[in-house]
């Protein structure tokens, strides 16, 4: 298993264009569930943009070295990151 530090360079808010769509609530449903077994690939730095908060408790993760660690295991991330709310440190495993 590899340690890589890293911090997110990801922006607070990112802007996101806002689209109307006509499909019905339910397609639209059916269509993001369908999406729930697909694996993505992301970079490492969005992926750590995504625990900006707990997951657990949603309390902000302190920005401090070593709060948040980004891992790879054989090919998937490893995501380790400390909460000052939860109890020891937690992780968070890739596909």
């Amino acid at each position: 298993m590899d340690l890589v530090y890293a911090v997110s360079s990801t922006p607070e808010v990112i802007v996101v264009k806002a689209e109307h769509h006509s499909d019905s609530d339910e397609k639209l449903f059916e269509e993001a569930t369908s999406l729930l077994d697909k694996e993505f690939t992301i970079r490492g730095d969005r992926l750590l943009s995504l625990f900006r908060f707990c997951p657990n408790c949603g309390s902000k993760i302190s920005s401090e070295k070593g709060s948040l660690v980004l891992l790879e295991d054989n090919s998937s991330p490893v995501v380790h990151y400390y909460c000052d709310s939860c109890p020891g440190k937690q992780c968070w495993y890739g596909v």
